[in-house]
């Protein structure tokens, strides 16, 4: 479902803000270098207008060496204050990211095994990878902060407009209102798009996992044109998708930006222009007041488009949270098992998948310690669903599973798990070596 406009700040406020709250001083460091960049933006122009002014008025050619040499050497200072500027961004970004990563990661390896049957593949590994990213590396260091930067100066670039000349710098901002709405309207437009590409983007990854797993049964069954025809679909409805969702987000970055500057340079120049035939305005003055107005309308182009990144994340931040509402396993709640004896029981133990048919109905057994138990029955009969009730990665439909007569349910899981030695009949093998797979979750030393 798509978010309204007035919808992503709410989110961005209630997630996002709690998350930086942490990293306030090296927010506060970032908006102080930044306050420093605004002042030496801020100073140009004016410097502009005093060399205009002494090369053409007063013609102190000493001024205007001078004037030269305080621009060259404020050019300098932006340069070195903007790369740290830069550099502390995207530590804040990058710690963002990393914050929803292993939050997520850390959800992930507690959620019940039921949940996964309900969640597409590939649909968590997009969320960690790619949607964390945007939040942190992309919106936070690229958006958020520089957004916060950039209100500030549009703010001091109106006063300075008005200062100047209040009627010209009034009639420059007007462009404003127009733009806003144009971008609230196509930012709306563009959030079902937004949507549909990311699910097109998990589609995708879905299916590259299904082909390469599957790919021994791809070629043996001689199936690679029917796998193509399947990815060329995927291709273009991705592309359609990703073509529209594009348009629109680079229009209102480039395009929507350059009819600002069209219109306010109109204006500004027009009605400049026609005072400074009036002689109630001079030739620098009208220099500075360009500048600033250039200044303000990149300012307001870059907030206006913000808004669609904006409504980007908060799409992903609201997605994150989703996965982390889900209700988690607690390793460590509950009771301990200390003397153990090994006896197991199934009470009229039924279970069936989510929206599947039931895998076991009403059975009950009881295993005595040093007895072995062979379980047989055909494919699919719920011989692995019941080695998998015993080490509690499902909840029992109805009925009750007891060790040594405590209920499973009361047991922590960590606690019971580690009585249980599991070999499974496809077993996963870890990218290590051959020991570090054998000695795998053992918390203790092997020699």
């Amino acid at each position: 479902m798509a978010i309204k406009t007035h919808q992503d700040i709410h989110i961005i406020c209630r997630y996002l803000l709690p998350a930086l709250h942490p990293l306030r001083w090296h927010i506060l460091f970032s908006l102080t270098i930044t306050g420093i960049i605004i002042g030496v933006d801020l100073l140009q122009p004016f410097c502009f207008k005093w060399l205009l002014d002494a090369a053409t008025i007063s013609l102190e050619y000493g001024w205007v060496v001078l004037i030269l040499f305080v621009l060259f050497a404020l050019a300098l200072l932006r340069s070195v204050l903007s790369y740290w500027d830069i550099h502390v961004r995207t530590q804040v970004g990058e710690s963002i990211a990393n914050h929803y990563r292993q939050q997520l990661f850390e959800h992930t390896l507690h959620l019940p095994f039921a949940i996964f049957h309900d969640i597409k593949s590939g649909t968590i590994e997009s969320r960690i990878m790619n949607d964390c990213g945007m939040i942190g590396r992309v919106y936070v260091a690229t958006q958020l902060l520089p957004m916060i930067a950039h209100v500030v100066q549009a703010l001091a670039l109106v006063c300075l407009l008005l200062v100047l000349n209040w009627q010209v710098g009034l009639a420059s901002i007007l462009v404003f209102p127009l733009g806003w709405v144009i971008a609230q309207s196509m930012t709306l437009h563009n959030a079902r798009h937004i949507l549909e590409v990311k699910a097109q983007m998990e589609r995708g990854q879905e299916l590259l996992q299904e082909v390469f797993t599957g790919l021994s049964e791809v070629r043996a069954t001689g199936n690679e044109a029917g796998e193509r025809r399947r990815w060329e679909q995927w291709l273009q409805a991705y592309g359609r998708e990703m073509c529209t969702a594009t348009t629109l987000h680079q229009f209102l970055r480039v395009a929507l930006g350059r009819l600002i500057d069209w219109l306010g340079f109109c204006i500004v120049f027009g009605w400049g222009g026609w005072q400074l035939l009036q002689h109630h305005l001079g030739v620098g003055t009208l220099l500075a007041m360009a500048l600033y107005a250039q200044q303000l309308y990149g300012m307001l182009a870059t907030i206006l488009a913000g808004r669609v990144e904006t409504n980007e994340v908060a799409v992903a931040l609201q997605a994150i949270h989703e996965i982390l509402a889900f209700p988690r396993e607690w390793p460590e709640q509950g009771k301990d098992l200390k003397e153990v004896s090994h006896q197991l029981s199934f009470a009229h133990v039924s279970f069936a998948y989510s929206g599947q048919q039931a895998q076991i109905q009403h059975i009950s057994f009881a295993c005595q310690p040093g007895q072995m138990i062979g379980i047989v029955g055909p494919s699919g009969g719920g011989k692995s669903t019941l080695i998998q009730l015993c080490m509690h990665f499902y909840e029992p439909s109805t009925g009750a599973i007891f060790i040594d007569g405590q209920d499973m349910r009361a047991i922590a899981p960590h606690a019971l798990r580690r009585q249980i030695g599991l070999v499974s009949q496809e077993p996963h093998l870890w990218n290590t070596t051959i020991r570090d797979n054998l000695l795998y979750g053992l918390q203790e030393e092997v020699s």
